[in-house]
């Protein structure tokens, strides 16, 4: 069995948010090399991605909520002015 080092899960996952927010959402992403998390507003919101292959997982992630909207716009196909609540 193969060894899987942190860098393959890196990597792994980093495909894995790059293919989904291109399927999904039509929103094309780039890793970055940042270890550094950034401030959140208090209005964010929480995401979550299944994936599976060479790594099984799932990963949630923090998004603000102007990111938020943005994502929920895209995945919808509406604009900003279409979204009645944050709800």
């Amino acid at each position: 069995m193969e060894k899987i080092t942190e860098d393959t899960i890196r990597q792994t996952i980093a495909s894995t948010l790059i293919e989904t927010f291109d399927a999904m959402m039509s929103m094309a992403l780039e890793a970055v090399e940042n270890d550094e998390a950034t401030a959140l507003d208090e209005g964010r919101m929480v995401g979550t991605i299944h994936f599976g292959g060479e790594v099984v997982g799932v990963m949630s992630f923090n998004l603000s909520a102007v990111f938020a909207q943005t994502v929920t716009c895209a995945m919808l196909g509406v604009t900003a002015d279409e979204i009645k609540s944050n709800e």
